[in-house]
């Protein structure tokens, strides 16, 4: 977390630093402790652990989840859907501190037709979160016309609705 986030996100005003402004154990200790954990659960078949882990790496919301979570989310390694959307979701905390990181993920999710819609439809839900560029969005529209998935099609319609209908799109609680 760099000192502009810290600013934005923490009262950082009151005292010090709530966390140091490189704190090494996120990294080199925390996130690959749940990364081997996840491995050997998908291994082991063991769905509950699989959910923990997913669950506690969303939590983190450092941007190096990406990279864990990417060869389960393109298929490279074999979860259930079920999973997947809880990966997707977990991504909602990334969205929150660094939008500008996890809106590529979720734009190529979205975009994959060969992936389930719910996965899709999880993935316009965070996209919408990110605040993403006008030019993303009419991409989007446009998108309608030709994807196979009507539950994407209508996520994507009420989401850009949604928007659209806001007063002041640049002051909304996520």
């Amino acid at each position: 977390m760099d000192t502009e986030e810290a600013h934005d996100n923490y009262p950082v005003h009151i005292g010090r630093r709530m966390v140091p402004k490189r704190f090494p154990p996120m990294t080199k200790l925390y996130i690959p402790y749940f990364n081997e954990s996840l491995k050997k659960a998908v291994h082991e078949g063991e769905s509950e652990k699989i959910q923990v882990y997913i669950r506690a790496l969303g939590n983190t919301g450092h941007p190096s989840i990406l990279q864990i979570l990417e060869p389960y989310l393109e298929g490279q390694k074999n979860v259930s859907e079920f999973q997947r959307i809880l990966m997707v979701l977990a991504l909602d905390k990334l969205v929150y501190i660094q939008p500008h990181k996890a809106r590529p993920v979720l734009y190529n999710l979205y975009q994959n037709t060969a992936e389930s819609h719910k996965v899709r439809s999880a993935a316009v839900a965070l996209l919408m979160k990110t605040n993403p560029p006008l030019i993303m969005l009419q991409r989007m529209a446009e998108f309608t016309n030709t994807d196979p998935h009507q539950q994407v099609i209508s996520a994507v319609q009420s989401a850009i609705k949604s928007a659209a209908a806001l007063e002041d799109p640049y002051n909304v609680e996520l």
